[in-house]
């Protein structure tokens, strides 16, 4: 492998690496699965599922659609319909699948395309060897895990291209051959993609150090300064663009303002749940998961991160290096321990663990990435098993079938131009996303009713199934009394609200 890369010209071995996701995935669904990405239909994940139908909307109707949200609780921002995830998704998915048609299979593509633009800027950003080049490629397809989620409508190949560019920049940001200038670029881009997950934003500090060609109370102080001010950017945008109720963030600052004592208590629980759930379960190698893997991942390189910092050198930028690696992770580990649950460490862990990896492979650690490979090699049979497991939903749903139901559903659910955002939202009984989602018509905004609403219903339509009928019933009050029963579908019982302020 090594001999055939030193033969081919650099930039042809960049493309190839670049694209080995794609072909690999191809090669997967159909060996696996026997499917192809044309298969796809957006609801073996809920979230994918989610954004597909916000995507869907802000395509034919951009910022005209009507509210997604939970419990009827719009945004803090005005003119913003969109979930607790934020609009960057939607919107720039949307925007370019208005010229391009919004297809079940098109998120797909588009992340596709993301992933090797990313790829190929990293690898010019950093520099990369020839050699380095296909190690490269072996994270793509080891850490992330980038495999399992680009077949996918899911946000997170977005983010991990996010991490490919943040760590081309960082690592040039480090090397002191770039201007003011640039590392200015290189934290709008980091402000960037903490409006696609909160989370991103515990690097700002970390980042800002980069920009210190040598240590020194000033530059630190400056750096705190810039943090701060980042902080502040990150969060408000974050807060006033998302939805209320539906944000775990949100929600536990919310509650520690109020109640700190039992605030306070229901995350110490949660912490230790977390920690069970996660470390205290493992009894033999066939409980193995993906979040198992991506916990060696993050111990090993803690550990590397832990010997560039205690290292003999006086060399700022290595321990910085060092310090890095143990802040990137350990934040958003602890982080997530408090605010996350357990099953999905490994989606917001990876993106974490790639950055990490790729800082290493830039800044020529080849020993410490041949070994990150070599352990997640060994457990490549681990992802093998539960990758079909993971998949399969997406491909269980008849394409004709979908489309009777949509049909079914558009002949009593009607987009209306220029009316209110709530005469175009469908309330939906259950905090469930699954493919009753699809059969909605573009343009109509979903929100969830998982309790009591705090005000009577806005919601034009009501679309309740038996199986929630009566919390259904107990969340609205007195609203159901303003129901009038519209029709029996595949979706459930839908219902209109004559009390809606709408034609």
């Amino acid at each position: 492998m090594m001999r055939l890369g030193e033969r081919l010209p650099r930039w042809l071995l960049a493309l190839l690496v670049s694209l080995s996701p794609l072909l690999v995935t191809v090669a997967l669904l159909r060996l696996q699965l026997n499917v192809s990405v044309a298969d796809y239909l957006p609801v073996g994940w809920n979230d994918a599922t989610w954004y597909w139908h916000q995507t869907a909307s802000f395509s034919q109707v951009g910022f005209n659609s009507g509210y997604y949200t939970v419990n009827e609780q719009p945004p803090r921002l005005a003119g913003y319909k969109f979930s607790s995830a934020g609009p960057l998704f939607p919107v720039v998915y949307g925007f370019f699948a208005h010229f391009t048609g919004w297809d079940y299979a098109t998120g797909i593509l588009y992340n596709m395309v993301v992933l090797v633009g990313a790829s190929l800027l990293f690898i010019r950003l950093a520099q990369l060897s020839k050699s380095e080049i296909l190690l490269f490629g072996g994270l793509l397809l080891l850490i992330g895990p980038v495999l399992l989620y680009l077949p996918t409508n899911a946000q997170e190949t977005l983010h991990q291209a996010g991490a490919l560019v943040l760590a081309g920049m960082l690592v040039r940001s480090w090397r002191g051959s770039t201007s003011w200038g640039f590392r200015l670029l290189t934290l709008v881009w980091l402000l960037f993609i903490s409006q696609l997950r909160l989370s991103w934003g515990l690097l700002l500090l970390p980042v800002c150090l980069s920009f210190l060609s040598r240590f020194s109370w000033r530059g630190l102080a400056g750096a705190l300064l810039l943090t701060g001010f980042g902080a502040i950017i990150t969060y408000m945008g974050v807060n006033i663009t998302s939805t209320p109720e539906h944000s775990t963030m949100f929600i536990v600052a919310d509650q520690l303002s109020q109640q700190p004592g039992l605030a306070l208590q229901a995350l110490l629980l949660t912490v230790e749940r977390n920690i069970n759930a996660s470390f205290l379960r493992l009894h033999n190698i066939l409980d193995l998961g993906l979040k198992d893997i991506s916990g060696l991942q993050i111990a090993l390189v803690v550990g590397f991160g832990l010997m560039l910092t205690f290292q003999q050198t006086s060399r700022w930028k290595a321990r910085a290096e060092g310090l890095f690696h143990l802040y990137n992770l350990l934040m958003i580990v602890g982080v997530g321990l408090v605010l996350y649950a357990y099953p999905g460490y490994y989606r917001v862990f990876g993106a974490h663990v790639l950055l990490s990896a790729l800082v290493l492979l830039a800044c020529h650690r080849l020993r410490a990435v041949l070994l990150l490979l070599l352990v997640s090699a060994l457990l490549l049979g681990v992802y093998l098993r539960l990758y079909p497991l993971s998949q399969a939903g997406n491909y269980a749903l008849n394409p004709a079938t979908v489309a009777e139901a949509q049909q079914e559903l558009a002949r009593h659910v009607v987009y209306q131009p220029g009316a209110s955002p709530w005469c175009n939202t469908l309330l939906l009984s259950g905090f469930i996303l699954d493919e009753r989602l699809l059969y909605v018509p573009p343009g109509i905004g979903i929100s969830m009713i998982i309790q009591r609403l705090p005000e009577p219903m806005k919601s034009r339509y009501l679309l309740v199934t038996d199986r929630y009928l009566e919390v259904t019933r107990s969340g609205l009050g007195d609203s159901w009394e303003g129901l009038e029963w519209v029709a029996e579908t595949r979706a459930g019982t839908l219902y209109r609200n004559t009390r809606a302020d709408c034609p």
